[in-house]
């Protein structure tokens, strides 16, 4: 169809808009590794963020399969809906309670290569919240004061997660969670804008494959990341 020129220059600024976009780094141990050294962002577990959320799975330009917490409208949501008519198993989940730990990654390895501490989100399940990391806070006082070693074992859905106070030999000077965050710029509120995607109900039915108009998304994949070595 013909569009205006003042349209066409419209999606030209959208598109500029989204190409210069920021967005956060979300934790994880890659296969290769079996633990990493973390710091996490929080004085306490009262100051762990919690969300409910769809698991909205997305397929990329390049045919890659990755998945999107998108957070949940309750009543009249449309992903609610999809996910009730589908039981839940077809690209949406069922709306779930889900955590999300700000913390630094003293292990990610960035493109080239090399080790660098970066601003990272772990998002996790309710029951992780309550079987792993109250009771490994419970277990180990002081947990949260110091570095944490994050071991994992098992893969996919038979994945679990321990956490142990790390000794810190091979790592930075500890400093006060107020400081990491002064160090890094750490801007929580908009680095979890592409953590929890925060869309309305029309944006929500563009994500339900039930038409042939389902075409353009609201988000794409994260084109990069922001990586901060501030202080190090």
């Amino acid at each position: 169809m013909r569009i205006a020129l003042n349209v066409m220059e419209e999606h030209l600024d959208n598109q500029q808009s989204n190409n210069n976009r920021t967005f956060a780094h979300q934790f994880f141990i890659p296969k290769s590794v079996q633990s990493k050294n973390v710091k996490f962002l929080i004085k306490d577990l009262s100051e762990v963020m919690a969300f409910r959320t769809h698991t909205v799975t997305r397929i990329s330009k390049k045919g890659k399969q990755y998945f999107q917490e998108v957070s949940c409208l309750g009543d009249g949501c449309p992903l609610c809906d999809y996910a009730f008519k589908t039981d839940g198993k077809a690209s949406s989940s069922y709306a779930r309670d889900k955590i999300v730990i700000p913390l630094i990654d003293f292990d990610y390895v960035d493109s080239e290569g090399n080790k660098t501490p970066t601003i990272s989100y772990w998002v996790r399940s309710s029951n992780f919240y309550r079987n792993v990391l109250a009771l490994y806070v419970s277990k180990f006082k002081g947990l949260l004061d110091g570095y944490v070693e994050v071991n994992k074992t098992g893969t996919g859905v038979n994945t679990t997660y321990s956490l142990f106070p790390a000794s810190g030999d091979n790592l930075p000077k500890l400093k006060s969670v107020d400081e990491y965050l002064k160090d890094f710029d750490v801007n929580m509120e908009e680095d979890l804008k592409s953590i929890i995607y925060e869309l309305n109900a029309e944006q929500m039915n563009r994500l339900i494959p039930h038409t042939e108009e389902n075409i353009e998304v609201p988000f794409e994949e994260a084109p990069k990341r922001r990586v901060s070595t501030h202080g190090f």
